[in-house]
């Protein structure tokens, strides 16, 4: 980290990340997010992470590193929410399956509601 800002060499590894350490790279991510309260786990679903730029350049390109490596993005990425909202997931299947609509993950974002309030039907 540069003053906060990551460091190039962080952001080489970001876009170069090998595409079947999917599940490290968000633990990366979240190791090296200067403002740690705006990247947290969920405490209901162990493995999804709620990721917050805050508007904060350095998180912004953070986030641009991980969108360049489109096998690493389409691995982890699960939700956006306007305002630089991230969901992302280590792989834990959580809220009624792997195929979790968008509304539930959209939700998720909103509001991180608790398990039981989406019971299966």
């Amino acid at each position: 980290m540069l003053g906060g800002y990551p460091a190039p060499a962080t952001l080489r590894a970001v876009k170069n990340w090998p595409y079947d350490k999917a599940k490290e790279l968000v633990y990366a991510l979240k190791s090296v997010w200067y403002y740690e309260d705006y990247f947290t786990e969920s405490e209901d679903c162990p493995g999804i992470f709620f990721a917050s730029t805050g508007g904060w350049s350095g998180h912004e390109e953070l986030i641009d590193a991980a969108q360049q490596n489109l096998m690493i993005w389409n691995a982890v990425y699960m939700a956006y929410r306007r305002g630089g909202h991230y969901i992302l997931s280590t792989g834990y299947a959580c809220y009624g399956g792997s195929d979790g609509s968008a509304e539930v993950w959209f939700e998720l974002a909103r509001n991180k509601p608790k398990k039981e309030d989406y019971a299966q039907t």
